[in-house]
């Protein structure tokens, strides 16, 4: 194809290069995003940017062993795969999605404008592959424009901040886009390697077009099925930040009634401990303070991080494990960090309840807790350990729980997740020992934007 307006082999080979760079970038951005991994933090940009460039390097080597590469195409979705499973430590279900839909949203839209465009300028697409004008260097920044819009469409109706869809319907969904994958990648094979009529491509056309709208149609059916799973999870936290509201309430009731009693006993020990002095009976009087002062620090241990819903689910907290015969020792700062009483109460109960659990298995003189709060305005760091009776990590994550009801058992901890990923931190779990720990950070919202 001749567009008189013919590049320079060197200048056409840089240019075509740049337009490589740029796409592997766009594509290592958009796997990224897919996957909750922001590509642009300090922390990340070099990952992104040595990510990007051997993808680059590997576009060009393909493209110079095969051409058009058809089936070897296989092999960038592998290298997705491979780079979200790696450096986003997503699910595997995620991962395999957000590679699939990368190559397959690149494969659609090159197919679809090439095709157009022949048909148009009543060419062949191989005369368009050929070239190396002006027209063509449009047609490749026009097919990038596509792309990137594409991509900020599925990342807003997939990406992991919107996550709700189950395995099964993440399989599912991939599955699908993998047999358009092949469908497209076979008519676009057929087009490129047989001399058709117009006629025959136009039709050939309208078949990627039909298979391109029933993904979307389908994938718009998923997105619906993302909203009502989003819903559902949301009233269920809902339900559980309600429990523990009234739960706070339950427990401010007791303490006034606990300082009532102690305020009666306390008038009673006074006459006991005076009429001891009045009979000077010192010894006596001494012996029955002390035993008075030991029993009243038993019975008012009282936890203040100077925030009343914190100081509620701890305290009842430590009083539950008192009850199943578990000691609790904890290290805490004033909470000044800015977090929503919702979910300090929902973290801290979680946490609690999970350490609960395990340390009652354990002998009776194994039973223990051990809480860490340490915080300021922009971080807080809570490690809470417990004694467990035997290893319950499995390749780093927490192994399936023995309860009948394993998913509202799995709800507790992805209440925990949440609240991490709400303030832009992350959950740790390792082992020391005979102790499993926990350990959450969590950042201020004008931490994360910084």
């Amino acid at each position: 194809m001749n567009d008189g307006s013919e590049i320079s082999d060197m200048v056409w080979i840089l240019s075509e290069n740049l337009i490589t760079v740029f796409e592997s970038f766009s594509l290592i951005w958009y796997i990224c995003k897919m996957n909750g991994y922001e590509p642009l933090l300090a922390g990340h940009r070099k990952i992104y940017i040595s990510a990007s460039l051997i993808l680059a390097f590997i576009s060009v080597f393909l493209y110079e062993l095969v051409g058009y590469e058809g089936i070897w195409a296989f092999i960038y979705v592998a290298y997705y795969f491979i780079f979200s499973l790696t450096v986003t430590k997503n699910t595997w279900s995620r991962c395999l999605f957000s590679a699939v839909t990368a190559e397959l949203i690149l494969i659609c839209i090159n197919a679809l404008l090439t095709n157009a465009v022949a048909i148009v300028w009543n060419i062949v697409p191989e005369e368009l592959f050929a070239a190396h004008g002006l027209f063509k260097l449009l047609f490749l920044i026009m097919v990038q424009s596509v792309h990137i819009g594409v991509f900020i469409l599925f990342i807003r109706w997939f990406g992991k901040s919107e996550k709700r869809l189950g395995a099964g319907q993440w399989i599912l969904t991939v599955l699908m886009l993998v047999l358009s994958f092949v469908i497209i990648a076979m008519i676009q094979l057929a087009v490129n390697n047989t001399i058709l009529s117009d006629e025959s491509k136009i039709y050939l056309m309208t078949a990627e077009t039909a298979v391109i709208v029933t993904d979307i149609v389908t994938l718009m059916i998923f997105d619906a099925l993302n909203k009502s799973n989003a819903e559902k999870a949301e009233l269920k936290l809902l339900q559980e930040q309600e429990k523990y509201r009234i739960k706070y309430a339950e427990n401010v009731r007791e303490q006034y009634h606990e300082i009532r009693r102690i305020r009666h006993d306390m008038k009673q020990s006074f006459a006991v401990i005076s009429a001891f002095c009045s009979e000077n009976n010192n010894e006596k009087a001494f012996e029955y303070a002390n035993s008075c002062a030991d029993k009243l620090e038993k019975m008012c241990r009282i936890i203040d991080v100077e925030n009343d819903f914190a100081n509620a689910i701890i305290n009842s907290k430590i009083s539950l494990a008192g009850e199943k015969g578990i000691k609790v020792i904890c290290h805490c700062t004033t909470l000044s960090f800015p977090i929503d009483n919702e979910d300090i109460c929902s973290l801290i109960g979680n946490l609690f309840d999970n350490a609960i659990e395990a340390a009652e298995k354990c002998d009776p003189e194994k039973r223990y807790i051990e809480l860490s709060l340490r915080c300021d305005k922009d971080r807080m760091n809570l490690k809470i350990s417990n004694s467990i009776c035997e290893p319950v990590l499995e390749t780093g994550r927490l192994s399936d729980t023995s309860k009948a009801n394993k998913k509202s058992h799995g709800f507790g901890v992805q209440t925990i997740n949440s609240i991490a990923d709400k303030y832009g931190g992350n959950v740790h779990y390792f082992e020391e020992g005979a102790y499993l720990c926990c350990n959450v950070v969590l950042f201020s919202q004008e931490k994360c934007q910084t």
